[in-house]
């Protein structure tokens, strides 16, 4: 089991490290997609809504009008919004903090040397009161 549980994670789930151009590609691409989303939304709403909604939504409701339809679209997003920051936003940060000190992280690699700086520096004060309290014995 334990060669199964090894080849899982040392080939099947194995990351690359291929440096920071496609993860800044991505990133650029999300940011630029906020101002793209509010005038895709709205020509999507007044799609569905003159395409299928409109004639569907009047057998039952025919006092909903676009603007009725289109708010409601606003609501469930801003429902979305925030389901995303109560639940689902706190998990991707710890994920990405996860990540981010597993994988090459900068900060990472310097608290690792002033880490061992100090070990280093404590190993010689114990030494330095070994020494003193050998001599005060005598």
């Amino acid at each position: 089991m334990a060669s199964l549980s090894s080849f899982f994670y040392e080939r099947v789930l194995k990351q690359y490290s291929i440096g920071p151009w496609l993860g800044a590609l991505k990133d650029l691409l999300s940011r630029t997609m906020f101002y793209m989303t509010p005038l895709n939304l709205f020509m999507l709403a007044a799609t569905t809504y003159r395409v299928t909604a409109h004639d569907y939504i009047a057998q039952f409701a025919p006092w909903i009008n676009f603007w009725l339809f289109f708010g409601g679209l606003v609501f469930v997003g801003v429902c979305a919004m925030v389901i995303e920051y109560k639940v689902i936003f706190p998990s991707s940060v710890t994920f990405s903090n996860t990540m981010g000190y597993k994988h090459g992280n900068l900060l990472r690699r310097d608290l690792d040397v002033i880490m061992e700086e100090i070990r280093r520096l404590e190993a010689k004060l114990d030494a330095l009161n070994g020494q003193a309290g050998n001599a005060g014995g005598r």
